[in-house]
């Protein structure tokens, strides 16, 4: 629990932070720390997060890897310790047994409740701002992970290294390799053994892209774009397959946020319904979150017509979009 209103990346790290130590306190031998979690991109899912886990020995002195459960799959024990706690705060204010103001006062009250099996802790706004700019410098050096949606099981293979897959047991996995003086490194797809890497590549990336109308968005003129909320963008997508044979995907999509400072923006990315060869109606996928690179975004779309019929939303624009989504 905490008096943080921001369940961003820094609280997820001195959350874990503060997990880990407690258990291994209670399990002084522990080595290795399996996580389970729903695909939360503000949270869990994204590059801070689990790019975090290469760091994870050094922060916590312990391996950690991080699973996802699929969409709507996710419910489980950690839910029912969520509905105990609350029903024990609800019932003390509807009775009048407690007098509870603030998120400190829930804490004291469940503490004093003893909770069998539930293990609590509370953690202000200064323990979690207190790690801000010591991550925030180690989170420049992070790459993008490509497709980072589709992946369900994220492992830490050396302080540079993450290895991930579509499953928790897929045995067809991809690496992401960086460094201090790397800022993106190729994505490839090998086996549990592993081969040799293929040769780095630089993150500015000038090839054209097959396409693709007109150059990406850089850092040179992204102050005169209206990257914006709410603003549509094109988003280039690199999918390299099983054989190392690279393509291109481009999709709509919709920024969530202003670009960060480290130039990513999150999207809420959009699904083409047009009939035939047309490409002029879409719809939002809600549960299709991540964070782009400004290097990923090709434009900037005039805003289109929204329709709504019954409960639905449409997005229509005058000219078709130049996607190509895969599938």
């Amino acid at each position: 629990m905490s008096n943080e209103l921001n369940h961003d990346k820094y609280a997820v790290w001195a959350f874990m932070r503060k997990i880990i130590d407690d258990l291994k306190q209670k399990y002084p031998e522990m080595k290795k720390v399996s996580v389970f979690s729903d695909g939360c991109a503000a949270q869990f899912k994204n590059r801070y997060t689990l790019l975090n886990l290469c760091y994870s020995k050094s922060d916590w002195g312990v391996e950690v890897d991080w699973n996802f459960f699929a969409s709507s799959h996710g419910k489980g024990a950690v839910d029912g310790i969520g509905a105990t706690a609350k029903r024990q705060l609800w019932s003390a204010i509807m009775t009048r047994r407690a007098d509870i103001v603030q998120s400190y006062d829930c804490y004291a009250y469940l503490k004093s409740k003893d909770l069998s099996g539930v293990n609590l802790y509370f953690l202000t706004s200064g323990d979690i701002d207190q790690h801000k700019e010591a991550l925030q410098k180690r989170w420049s050096e992070f790459p993008a992970i490509p497709l980072i949606q589709k992946h369900h099981k994220f492992q830490a293979i050396n302080s540079n290294m993450l290895l991930y897959s579509e499953t928790s047991c897929n045995t067809s996995n991809k690496r992401l390799v960086f460094g201090a003086k790397l800022k993106y490194a190729d994505i490839y797809s090998s086996d549990e053994s592993g081969d040799s890497l293929p040769p780095l590549l630089s993150k500015r990336d000038d090839r054209p892209l097959p396409g693709t109308p007109g150059p990406s968005v850089t850092h040179e003129n992204k102050e005169n774009t209206k990257i914006q909320h709410g603003a549509f963008i094109l988003v280039s997508v690199r999918n390299e397959t099983r054989n190392h044979k690279v393509a291109y995907y481009r999709y709509l999509a919709i920024c969530q946020e202003p670009p960060e400072e480290d130039n990513e923006v999150k999207v809420m990315y959009m699904k083409n319904i047009s009939k035939g060869n047309e490409a002029k109606q879409f719809v939002t996928t809600p549960n299709d979150v991540s964070y782009v690179a400004m290097s990923e975004i090709v434009e900037v779309l005039p805003e289109p017509t929204v329709n709504t019929i019954g409960n639905r939303i449409y997005y229509e624009f005058n000219e078709n979009v130049d996607v190509f989504e895969a599938g």
